[in-house]
């Protein structure tokens, strides 16, 4: 897809970075060796709170590619027309065009699916619409249900798929269900900064990473290979 390989990298590179910063704060203080900036005596709980902040931001990057993947199937529907549509492309164009509702008078949804069937009929009036995602917090589970719903096929490898089973250490849940309750918890501050990541070695959040950036490089796989395939439209007929 347009540019995300390149911003997926950009983006690993860039944690990268303050993985490994974090990590050199933390074997120096380890070593014993007195730290400080400015007045403040820089301690374990800075390590902490860098290692919560590595948390958000490696959930914030799984957010941003999976907004971009929203939007460019949008794009892809919006330069097609209905007629062209496959049913899982028409289905989630109408569920994010909200035709079903209990909102409103009966007139009012009587107008509302009258403009849809008119935009679907005569192809005039569409309005643009990226496909609605599911409820929730970003996961494997919930991309899972995502590309189901669009028809995209996710190949993931088998180690890749192992990797993503749910392990004690996860809290019981898969790593990217696990990045998904944890950021929560610090977003909505139900966890500290300083407490959020605690439970967190540096070299966990380094497998964590390593297994999230894995599973959204071969997302965007999945998903170009869809959409550079037309796998989003009817086949074509040939007579």
């Amino acid at each position: 897809m347009n540019g995300l390989t390149t911003e997926l990298d950009d983006r690993r590179e860039e944690f990268d970075t303050h993985h490994l910063l974090a990590h050199a704060l933390e074997a120096r203080l380890v070593e014993g060796e007195p730290l400080s900036l400015g007045s403040v005596a820089l301690s374990a709980r800075h390590v902490s709170t860098l290692k919560s902040g590595l948390i958000v931001h490696l959930y914030n990057v799984e957010e941003a590619i999976m907004s971009r993947i929203v939007r460019q199937f949008g794009e892809a529907i919006r330069s097609s027309t209905p007629r062209t549509w496959t049913e899982n492309t028409l289905r989630e164009w109408l569920r994010a065009s909200a035709l079903i509702t209990t909102e409103g008078s009966e007139d009012t949804r009587l107008q509302a699916a009258h403009r849809t069937f008119a935009a679907l009929v005569f192809e005039q009036g569409l309005e643009p619409k990226d496909p609605k995602k599911p409820s929730g917090t970003w996961s494997d589970k919930l991309i899972y249900r995502f590309a189901e719903r669009l028809g995209v096929d996710l190949n993931y490898p088998p180690e890749l798929y192992r990797q993503l089973q749910p392990e004690p250490h996860w809290g019981d849940q898969s790593p990217l269900e696990f990045l998904a309750e944890r950021r929560n918890a610090l977003a909505h501050g139900r966890q500290s900064f300083e407490t959020g990541a605690r439970n967190l070695t540096l070299e966990r959040i380094r497998e964590l990473a390593d297994v999230t950036f894995e599973f959204l490089s071969h997302t965007i796989i999945g998903f170009e290979t869809h959409l550079n395939g037309n796998l989003h439209l009817r086949p074509v007929d040939v007579a």
